[in-house]
């Protein structure tokens, strides 16, 4: 049974990571260089127009990208359609705590030299020296707190992007840095559960010092 449901979780963190996260870390890479050639530029209209197109773009495609991560599960699964998020992946662990146990993280770490780690890198995902096993109350913390930080950008997504609020003060303002450490969140808590299941973290998805695009940018706002 433990055995195919980590079978299971590796299968999900792995479409996590390949089919949201994965963009959500680029696009927001590129955006912060974006960010870097146009501030000298405020309040010109070097560029303006461009400018605000790719902002626009980049709220688009970040606040549905949170908003895939913390979709919750149906109440009533649809057979035809599964969806998959971390938050997802994250309430079936909880379901099934007593398999995340101390005993099969340590086995994770047998024979290598990384062997003295095992210990600390479970106390940090369980949040607790003594816990034998990673509480779903510890699960569910996680959960709530990806829900109050990300909440500003599904309230946005839901009400602006997907759908037009009447009352536009409803959705409140939304600044770059809540989406930071929305995005921040996100893959800081994907990682730790990478970690319980596959007893490492993911690399980045690509070196991302590698996708330099403001000499491009220049072009623009020299």
């Amino acid at each position: 049974m433990s055995a195919s449901l980590y079978k299971k979780w590796g299968r999900w963190l792995e479409r996590i990571e390949t089919d949201q996260l994965r963009d959500l870390l680029i696009n927001r890479h590129i955006f912060h260089q974006l960010q870097e050639c146009t501030t000298p530029y405020i309040g010109t209209h070097q560029g303006a127009a461009l400018s605000e197109w790719m902002v626009q773009n980049h709220i688009a495609f970040t606040g549905t990208a949170i908003r895939r991560m913390i979709e919750p599960p149906r109440t009533k699964p649809n057979p035809k359609w599964r969806s998959l998020s971390l938050v997802i992946l994250l309430e079936d662990m909880a379901a099934n705590d007593a398999v995340l146990s101390r005993q099969r993280y340590r086995g994770l770490y047998r024979n290598s030299a990384t062997l003295q780690f095992a210990d600390r890198d479970f106390n940090r995902i369980a949040r607790s020296e003594r816990a034998n096993y990673v509480k779903a109350t510890c699960i569910r913390r996680d959960i709530r707190e990806i829900e109050v930080a990300c909440g500003p950008v599904e309230r946005l997504v839901n009400k602006v992007v997907a759908h037009t609020e009447e009352d536009r003060r409803k959705v409140g303002k939304i600044k770059y840095d809540q989406i930071d450490r929305a995005i921040d969140l996100l893959e800081s808590t994907f990682q730790r559960y990478s970690l319980l299941v596959n007893g490492s973290v993911c690399d980045p998805p690509v070196p991302l010092d590698d996708i330099d695009v403001r000499e491009d940018l220049k072009r623009i706002w020299p």
